[in-house]
């Protein structure tokens, strides 16, 4: 065999090799143990914002005790926590089938609430459009925000999937209207239901399946699910949000941590395209043997 054909094919079989391999970027990691909730230094810290109608329980939004803590009150109210996890301007974009981002929390509830859509999960696009404080339900600042959401009833265990498009103006409902439902609510795969003031974790991921595909896929205390977007798809990211229900914040047991949040993890694991893989490849190959020459 040639030495040309030689190269060619060692090219080729390292080129194989390497199809498929990714790395997971680690967008944000924060554990809350600097106690504090307004200082962005990414990974390991992230700027949290709050929207409610309710004073009150703004007030009490805050990062003690290495959590992210919101307090019960004797009347709760609806409410979005809200995060950015890159520069302005410089979304996430899931552009090859394979790429997917993905979040990770630990959520305590101290009473556990019983709605469907009470406790909610999403990545959204900002589109440079940022929020720099708490905001107090009137803004319209996250009305154009599109992206995916999960929806979870912590009391029923059952989870369901939206899809936001359209811009509105509902202020601090991030998580309300222009939403497509993708999968109707329904009891999660595998898992076990939550208990009162027991720690459980949620993690949402969204993965470029296909090039006109985005697959969603939820877990909530070990239960899984998951669905196809059918619809025209959302592949660019740059915030994370959670939201919470009326009763979510109402304690009837005892006022004191209502909700707390701990361990807030998004990572995005991009998959090269396999032309990009294989010139890396080829070339770390040639420059091998050229030097072995």
């Amino acid at each position: 065999m040639s030495v040309k054909k030689m190269h060619i094919l060692a090219c080729l079989v390292a080129g194989t090799s390497m199809v498929g391999t990714s790395q997971a970027a680690v967008l944000v990691n924060d554990t809350f143990s600097d106690n504090e909730r307004a200082t962005q230094s990414l990974p390991n810290s992230a700027a949290w914002y709050i929207g409610t109608v309710n004073a009150a329980l703004a007030s009490g939004y805050s990062a003690v005790n290495g959590n992210l803590d919101l307090p019960y009150i004797s009347s709760g109210a609806a409410h979005t926590q809200l995060a950015y996890f890159t520069g302005s301007g410089s979304p996430i974009v899931l552009a090859n089938v394979g790429d997917s981002l993905s979040m990770s929390v630990r959520v305590t509830m101290d009473e556990i609430a019983s709605n469907d859509t009470d406790f909610r999960v999403g990545f959204f696009n900002s589109v440079g459009s940022r929020l720099t404080g708490d905001w107090n339900g009137t803004s319209t600042i996250t009305d154009g925000y599109a992206g995916y959401q999960a929806r979870f009833d912590p009391s029923g265990y059952l989870a369901s999937f939206t899809e936001r498009t359209i811009p509105n103006t509902l202020g601090q409902q991030l998580f309300g209207g222009g939403s497509t439902i993708l999968l109707t609510s329904a009891a999660p795969t595998g898992g076990s239901a939550l208990t009162a003031g027991t720690a459980f974790n949620i993690q949402f991921t969204l993965t470029r399946s296909s090039v006109t595909q985005i697959t969603l896929n939820s877990s909530i205390n070990g239960g899984t699910r998951s669905v196809i977007d059918p619809n025209t798809i959302l592949t660019n990211f740059d915030t994370i949000a959670f939201f919470g229900a009326t009763n979510i914040t109402s304690g009837t047991v005892a006022l004191g941590n209502g909700l707390t949040l701990d361990d807030v993890v998004v990572t995005f694991t991009p998959i090269p395209e396999p032309t990009t893989l294989a010139a890396v490849a080829c070339a770390l190959v040639l420059g091998l043997l050229r030097r072995r020459a």
